[in-house]
């Protein structure tokens, strides 16, 4: 089977949640922890967790918390309500060395914090944790900022050695009320990898990266010690993310992004087993503020099947490579001064289908990954609406006519138009597949597709723009907020989306058509953009939709389908 995922995914919205996205995490992954508002009106977390396990009943959800750790204000479920008194709880507080509340300053954002060194406020944690996993019956929890030894232990009042022995027994109490705990932060400190006697897994939120440093990335300090920690705990579970950057200068490309991402791909597979989980992305946010891949999408590199590790990695004349029933990974670091030759014993495939022979030369930053077989072309993708494929968005409904499902879509709020947002390519691929066909129908002479597209900007500004179906193709419009199935906060880069015309009305004579959009051309037409992946399309008004493809190519289309009205 492909790589198994492991999402960890924070949102703005809980309606990211429909019923496409819930199929696609259940298809790619099957540890999902969430960071979503408890109540919402239209998809609680409850209502979250439950779509899951429809979907897979085999799925373990975990939902997110501190551990220990509160920030004033906050609103999503790993505050209100799992932590949503212990600002009153003034005596479970850490304190400074003068007795005040102690607080903590983390990426801007302040924090309150428990003191693990009191039994009845570690008592406190794991009873709260366990009262909200029953109320949104999940199967555990995934704790933030589960920092053994941090920092601030220098200005706490008391005797600050009996801090960590004290965490680990926090974090032993929440594992001990939970059927899965995974905690985040395991970083390449060995500190933290102590914790790992008290839990039964960790994310590693850095691989890679960590952007929230100066220095250039390194293998021998992002990417090795991760590895090895893998290799040293078979019997935990690990959940591995690949990281590029969020910030928003330098700007990347497609291909660069798509270049590091297989590169951090590659060194994972050097130390994958039973136990991992992987994922790759910019960050948590299904829509990150900076960056390219969100928490929801998945590489297609990950999706070949390789079968089992034929033992452990190996290191020849720079080279790290481990052999798989049907592949073979190569990497060679990042900082290396040298490119690698490698010799290939049998005829073998890369990702791409080129078939390689003899000798195969890695360059320093370069993962490859080959395949014993040729890759299969990706299939162009469909979205289907019918009782097994139902988006479950509020103001619409299935129908059926003459024996085919259809998706009638009434109009929606004026301060709710992203409820029907398309996802499309949840899954990214190295080629782009920029043709769009609909299949619809419509009496609403206000109705009109908007597609938010990812692409390279020659100005290296924008990774993202809108297409506006209704607007000549080379026109330009004035930005507007494009987020998947949420409004944008101000500060991310989906708050003013640049806008292009499509060329793509829509006719509204009540008769079923086909609209193509091609999404390359309109992005061609700017002179600015060139188009790269899909995000999602955007239905704005009354209509019926039977069917959406997004293809690499033309394909034959009938002008009108042959439902009778």
């Amino acid at each position: 089977m492909s790589t198994l995922h492991g999402f960890w995914i924070a949102v703005t919205d809980n309606r990211v949640f429909d019923g496409i996205v819930t199929r696609h995490l259940v298809t790619h992954g099957d540890i999902i922890a969430i960071n979503a508002f408890y109540k919402s009106d239209s998809y609680s977390f409850s209502d979250i967790v439950s779509r899951l396990k429809v979907e897979s009943p085999t799925v373990r959800v975990l939902f997110y918390t501190w551990a220990g750790r509160k920030p004033p204000g906050a609103d999503l479920i790993g505050a209100i309500p799992t932590l949503e008194d212990m600002d009153r709880r003034r005596r479970f507080l850490l304190k400074d060395r003068s007795g005040h509340v102690l607080t903590i300053l983390v990426g801007g954002r302040e924090f309150i914090v428990l003191d693990p060194r009191l039994p009845e406020a570690r008592e406190w944690l794991s009873d709260r944790v366990r009262t909200v996993a029953d109320l949104v019956e999940s199967d555990g929890v995934a704790l933030d900022s589960a920092i053994r030894s941090p920092r601030f232990r220098s200005r706490i009042s008391g005797n600050r050695k009996d801090y960590s022995p004290a965490f680990d027994s926090m974090i032993a109490g929440v594992t001990a009320r939970t059927p899965l705990t995974i905690f985040n932060n395991l970083s390449a400190r060995s500190d933290q990898e102590q914790l790992l006697a008290f839990a039964p897994g960790a994310s590693i939120e850095r691989f890679g990266l960590n952007d929230n440093i100066a220095r250039a990335p390194t293998f021998a300090a992002d990417i090795e010690p991760y590895v090895d920690v893998l290799g040293r705990n078979p019997l935990k579970t690990f959940l591995v993310y690949g990281r590029a950057s969020r910030n928003r200068t330098p700007y990347t490309t497609y291909d660069q992004d798509w270049q590091w991402q297989r590169y951090l791909y590659c060194a994972y597979l050097l130390g994958a087993g039973h136990n991992t989980r992987w994922k790759q992305h910019a960050g948590f946010l299904t829509s990150p503020f900076g960056g390219r891949a969100n928490g929801l999408e998945v590489y297609a590199d990950a999706l070949h099947d390789l079968g089992t590790a034929l033992g452990d990695y190996t290191l020849e004349d720079g080279c790290y490579r481990r052999t798989f029933e049907r592949g073979l990974v190569l990497v060679v670091p990042s900082e290396s001064r040298r490119r690698t030759t490698v010799l290939i014993g049998r005829p073998m495939f890369t990702l791409e289908g080129t078939r390689v022979t003899g000798k195969l030369t890695v360059a320093p930053g370069e993962g490859h990954l080959l395949l014993q077989r040729p890759p299969v072309r990706p299939s162009a993708l469909s979205r289907e609406f019918n009782p097994r494929a139902n988006p479950r968005w509020r103001w619409s409904s299935l129908r059926q006519e003459s024996s085919e499902w259809y998706l009638h879509l009434d109009r929606t709020r004026d301060d709710d138009e992203s409820e029907h947002d398309l996802a499309l390519d949840l899954v990214r691929y190295r080629s782009p597949r920029g043709l769009a066909t609909l299949w619809y129908r419509t009496t609403d002479p206000s109705a009109r597709v908007e597609t938010v597209v990812e692409v390279d900007d020659t100005k290296v500004t924008a990774r993202f723009v809108l297409i506006d179906g209704s607007l000549a193709t080379g026109r330009g419009g004035d930005p507007r907020q494009g987020q998947f199935r949420g409004i944008p906060p101000r500060a991310s880069q989906f708050f003013r989306v640049p806008v292009i015309g499509g060329g793509t009305p829509m006719t509204s004579d009540g008769r079923w058509h086909t609209l193509v959009m091609d999404l390359d051309a309109a992005c061609a037409s700017s002179r600015r953009y060139r188009f790269r992946r899909g995000l999602f399309t955007r239905l704005l008004g009354m209509l019926d939709i039977k069917r959406m493809r997004l293809d690499s190519k033309r394909i034959p289309v009938t002008k009108r389908a042959s439902v009778t009205r």
